[in-house]
């Protein structure tokens, strides 16, 4: 007011400094219209890319040229409350410096109820209530053209609730009868230090003839370290970037180690070489692995064997320097069974029974599933016995089980 302006004057000024900042950050690309919007609260990689998947049926059929370059991609985001935003951050272009406030054309905002950022495929508003389903299908062309946007392995994305995320994939040529599915975790949930309860070399019906491991780190200059036989020596060693999977196709061995420097995912994908005269069949089972210091004394299965004859096994691997009894609980009957130091060993459910394994000294071990398994016992000599309904999963340990459910996929 001494210069003759009225009190205002400065807050006036003020206001038009702002905006102009504001048009400068527009114009040089760091204002978005999502700035206001809620920070995530989980963050998730697409595991599996399609080529590395790709490889591994490829080695499952023998190389015998069936399984085509054509692949079909599945990524599958149920919401679990109502309200929900996803920052969907697709890799080709590069990830998004902070993913709630992209500067990219690409990356989609799905539930903030703006639909020229983005509305989830499918749907005919851009809202995401409660047991919403994303399901985000899309066919991938091999080799991979970067400069095609697709919904496909290494995208990113965060939501701003709990969601439940599953990945499966397949060739469209032979279609789902080579094909699988596994739970996505949430970066919170990764690890550093990883073991693999089965390999080649455990004594099934060929259920793990081939063995591949797929690892997906989530920051950059991640350095891992893979001891594919387990004999305690370095055979692979990789420097990553987030996103950027590294696949070993195939000799991963029971015991088989993964450290890294960072948080990391890690998956196996399973099953029999049909490399015989009955080579039309097909079998394979996926699993997401749990990083060794989320290992239980105490795990929980719902699958047991089927009326119709398709068996449930559970593989039961201690990868402690001593023996441990692991006692079980079915609905039908009840035991005990010893599993030598690093050993793994087969269990074959009842029928129509989950199970409770446990280990009353409170040692650690971990146990994968193997469903839709003869084992040699049925089907015209056990030639037939895992090419239907074959599919695998982790046991979930029991501090982990909650009072409420969310299904990932449920596509039939």
């Amino acid at each position: 007011s001494a210069h003759g302006l009225s009190p205002f004057s400065g807050l006036m000024v003020g206001r038009w400094y702002l905006l102009l900042s504001i048009g400068l950050l527009h114009s040089i690309g760091l204002f978005h219209s999502s700035w206001a919007l809620p920070a995530p609260v989980q963050t998730f990689f697409v595991p599996l890319p399609e080529a590395q998947i790709n490889r591994s049926l490829d080695e499952l059929d023998d190389r015998k040229g069936r399984v085509k370059s054509e692949m079909q991609s599945i990524i599958s985001i149920a919401n679990g409350g109502a309200g929900t935003i996803i920052y969907y951050d697709h890799w080709e272009d590069g990830y998004e410096f902070d993913i709630s406030n992209p500067t990219q054309a690409t990356t989609e905002i799905w539930g903030d109820g703006v639909g020229s950022n983005g509305i989830p495929p499918g749907f005919g508003s851009d809202t995401l209530g409660a047991g919403q389903v994303v399901a985000l299908r899309d066919v991938v062309t091999l080799p991979r053209n970067a400069s095609q946007i697709r919904y496909d392995g290494r995208d990113k994305f965060a939501t701003t609730s709990a969601v439940a995320v599953t990945r499966a994939a397949w060739a469209t040529s032979p279609g789902t009868v080579l094909a699988g599915s596994v739970e996505v975790c949430p970066v919170a949930d990764y690890g550093r230090a990883f073991l693999s309860p089965i390999g080649e070399d455990v004594a099934t019906d060929e259920n793990f003839e081939y063995v591949a491991l797929l690892v997906i780190p989530s920051r950059d200059g991640t350095q891992v370290l893979i001891d594919t036989d387990a004999d305690g020596s370095t055979d692979i060693t990789r420097t990553l970037n987030q996103g950027e999977s590294y696949h070993v196709d195939g000799g991963i061995l029971k015991g088989a180690s993964l450290t890294s420097s960072e948080p990391v995912e890690v998956h196996l994908i399973t099953g029999d070489r049909r490399d015989g005269y009955f080579a039309g069949y097909y079998e394979t089972r996926w699993y997401t692995l749990y990083p060794t210091e989320a290992w239980s004394s105490d795990y929980y299965t719902p699958v047991g064997k089927s009326p119709n004859g398709q068996r449930t096994f559970i593989y039961l691997y201690n990868p402690n320097a001593f023996s441990i009894t692991i006692d079980y609980e079915t609905r039908i009957n009840s035991g005990s069974m010893a599993v030598g130091a690093g050993a793994t060993e087969e269990f074959s459910m009842p029928v129509s029974s989950g199970a409770h394994f446990s280990n009353s000294n409170g040692s650690p071990f971990f146990a994968v599933a193997a469903v839709g398994s003869g084992n040699g016992s049925e089907g015209l000599f056990g030639l037939f016995d895992n090419d239907v309904y074959d599919w695998g999963f982790s046991l979930v340990p029991g501090g982990n089980l909650t009072p409420q459910v969310v299904v990932g996929w449920g596509p039939g």
